[in-house]
């Protein structure tokens, strides 16, 4: 459910300001009505971190997602020329559904945890699991109220005519993202103890929560010519964009210590686009696309579990790939084997996208 006010107006001949509030609620987007299972057991009950996961049907909607929004854009010179702009707003995105279902399909198709099983056979780990020897469970548990993923973001730009066919763009775009959404395993193997880190009644405990962040920078600049049918664009996009999570989002880390701001998969900090548009006889037009942009980061680990906590992929190491020409698309991104032998082909490429692209196309108005 959304309901919002909007309304723009001009305090000055030279200042149009637009300003909007909006309230949105997702309303039993989680299954809030749904009693899990594990909510009755008695060992689970009994570990007081956990107790805003074991629901019995009672989770709470969402309802103070206020999101106000503020733009302007005001004309310093009076001349048509030039132009200020900027703006705030909180932004709320949708609840994802799919954790309450994976809480459903959790308690129904259990997942079980065996420790050193011996065996690959289906049907004998099936029967391990009906006498319940050496096997432990693992539950899916989503927290009792699940914030809606919220983005905060500012702009700030200036646009000014420089002649007749020429124009130039320059904004500066911020985002600060929070409540996203990240799981947590508190009893993970804690090999210093050698034994699970809350109760060995039970193996990995997933538990889904709302403190990811992600933040992103970025300055846009861009410089148009039109003339008649004639367009030329180039743009310069610098931006910096970090994540709690990025580049191990298949990860269930142990601690809410190990989701740390670092630079996302996705960074890119340079990016240069070129299109232009040009006549051709017979009414035809030619089309062009160039863009150049920075190697990507790629997620780095050392591999050898240095933290002991059982899990490979939360042991950072700050490196990172400068300069490569080549369009590299993977690198081995472990260092290590968990015996702490070296790996050969870490930082090493391991694949490339496609050398060379193009594309043709034909479009008929008529």
């Amino acid at each position: 459910m959304g309901l919002y006010l909007n309304d723009e107006w001009r305090p000055a001949s030279r200042l149009t300001v637009n300003l909007g509030l909006r309230w949105d609620a997702e309303l039993n987007t989680l299954s809030n009505d749904f009693v899990n299972p594990w909510a009755s057991d008695a060992t689970l009950r009994g570990i007081p971190s956990l107790a805003r996961w074991l629901n019995t049907g009672n989770r709470r909607n969402d309802l103070n997602n206020f999101s106000p929004r503020l733009s302007f854009s005001w004309d310093p010179t009076g001349g048509n020329r030039t132009f200020v702009r900027g703006g705030y707003a909180i932004m709320y995105d949708r609840v994802t559904s799919f954790i309450g279902f994976q809480e459903r399909l959790g308690a129904s198709w259990r997942t079980y945890n065996f420790v050193n099983p011996g065996t690959t056979d289906v049907e004998v780990l099936r029967q391990r699991v009906r006498q319940g020897v050496a096997v432990t469970p693992s539950p899916v548990l989503v927290k009792d109220l699940m914030r809606t993923p919220e983005n905060r973001q500012w702009s700030i730009g200036v646009g000014h005519q420089l002649t007749p066919e020429w124009a130039l763009n320059v904004d500066w775009i911020q985002q600060d993202i929070r409540n996203l959404y990240v799981r947590v395993n508190p009893n993970f193997f804690d090999r210093v103890r050698n034994a699970r880190a809350l109760t060995p009644a039970f193996g990995d405990i997933v538990l889904w929560d709302d403190f990811g962040r992600a933040k992103f920078r970025a300055l846009i600049s861009q410089l148009t010519y039109a003339k008649g049918q004639r367009r030329a664009s180039i743009a310069w996009t610098l931006s910096y964009n970090n994540s709690d999570f990025d580049g191990n989002l298949a990860a269930i880390f142990p601690q809410r210590a190990s989701y740390q701001l670092q630079r996302a998969a996705g960074d890119e900090r340079h990016r240069v686009l070129v299109s232009t548009i040009q006549p051709l006889p017979w009414r035809f037009l030619l089309s062009s696309i160039v863009t150049v942009a920075s190697p990507r980061a790629v997620a780095v680990t050392d591999g050898r579990d240095l933290n002991l906590n059982n899990v490979f992929v939360d042991d950072f190491i700050e490196v990172f790939n400068l300069l490569n020409s080549n369009n590299w698309s993977t690198f081995g991104a472990a260092a290590r084997q968990a015996n702490g032998n070296a790996i050969a082909s870490f930082m090493q490429p391991t694949n490339v996208f496609a050398a060379r692209q193009a594309q043709l196309g034909v479009r008929a108005e008529f």
